[in-house]
């Protein structure tokens, strides 16, 4: 390369040392770009990874949680049904009577509502279903001192207004 005429040799080095300098600059630059790409995209696995790892655990805490929360509510059911059956069996009664008497009380209940001075057909024994009602005061647990013992409740509780 020979200098243009009409400058020097010292014009020359000195636009061949900024030229030099300008390059490495720009190769300088490019290089932080490139390591800023590469630390970007690894920070962004990362997070996508720490969140993928948190959903997880946040998945597996929840259905632990209600599995525990299923076993706990079976518990208390089982131990409700077996105090039902001891309070049942103290009363000499049946869960299948009480539950029975309680549909029929319903059901009952619902006819004399919408039914208005029509003939009622039972699908069941009237004499059953009578013994069934006349026993409806073991079942809820009736006797002589029960009666007496709600009145002086709901005394009680009318006092409290």
């Amino acid at each position: 390369m020979l200098p243009k005429p009409g400058t020097t040799i010292a014009d020359a080095m000195k636009r061949q040392m900024i030229a030099e300098r300008t390059r490495r600059a720009e190769f300088i630059h490019a290089e932080g770009r490139k390591a800023a790409m590469r630390l970007m995209s690894e920070g962004t696995k990362l997070q996508k990874y720490n969140l993928g790892v948190a959903e997880q655990e946040a998945t597996r805490k929840t259905s632990e949680g209600l599995a525990g929360a299923k076993v706990e509510l079976a518990r208390a059911e089982s131990k409700s049904l077996e105090l039902i059956g001891a309070a049942f069996s103290a009363d000499g009664a049946s869960q299948t009577e009480y539950v029975i008497s309680q549909r029929y009380m319903e059901m009952l209940q619902t006819m004399c509502v919408t039914l208005d001075k029509k003939s009622l057909f039972f699908p069941y024994e009237t004499k059953g279903l009578s013994g069934l009602i006349g026993d409806l005061r073991h079942v809820y647990g009736y006797n002589k001192g029960t009666q007496a013992r709600a009145r002086r409740q709901v005394r009680a509780f009318d006092a409290l207004d």
